[in-house]
């Protein structure tokens, strides 16, 4: 049996899984509200009317796509920066890169990177095919599903290849997961 370290009881319902940060502060929504947690449990913070998936970058900061708009906050709670108008499916977590770059897909077919500052990088659209979410090796270089396509992109968007997977439409709700040497694993 393996010991419990510590419990906190944030709600009733807890459906998202936590974001540790490099300094141990554990990141997650419940009942729509963003925690912190200390690396004891308790409660750094709490913030009303975040839902969705966080993710901690490097430098500590949050990020977390709720509703249409992508938030990025201080390890503190305070806002650092906020993109309106980013309509994605639910579920669509966005990646972070090891410079602090956000990457995210849209429902109109869009792959967006956002600098650790909030300012847009770029944009490119996909016409016709679900995106799946993506994920950053650690060149900065992103790798994402589109219909039965694994794409891979620059660190700055151009596409650098494309690789077809099956003749059917091959669909996952899952980024694919990148190994040190950037090596792509699909679900």
């Amino acid at each position: 049996e393996v010991p419990v370290k510590w419990f906190t009881a944030v709600s009733n319902s807890l459906a998202v899984p936590p974001a540790i940060a490099p300094d141990g502060t554990i990141y997650t929504c419940a009942t729509n509200n963003l925690l912190a947690l200390n690396t004891d449990g308790s409660i750094r913070w709490q913030i009303p009317g975040y839902t969705g998936s966080p993710l901690a970058s490097p430098d500590g900061a949050v990020v977390i796509r709720s509703g249409n708009r992508v938030c990025s906050l201080s390890a503190s709670g305070t806002t650092n920066w906020t993109m309106e108008g980013i309509t994605a499916y639910s579920g669509l977590v966005p990646a972070i890169g090891a410079d602090g770059r956000t990457v995210l897909n849209r429902v109109d077919d869009e792959v967006m990177a956002v600098s650790a500052s909030g300012s847009k990088l770029w944009q490119i659209t996909y016409t016709n095919y679900y995106l799946e979410p993506p994920s950053i090796a650690a060149d900065g270089s992103i790798v994402f599903l589109r219909g039965s396509t694994l794409i891979w992109l620059t660190s700055q968007g151009s596409e650098a290849r494309a690789l077809s997977l099956t003749n059917e439409y091959y669909q996952t709700v899952m980024a694919p997961v990148l190994d040190e040497e950037g090596t792509s694993y699909l679900p």
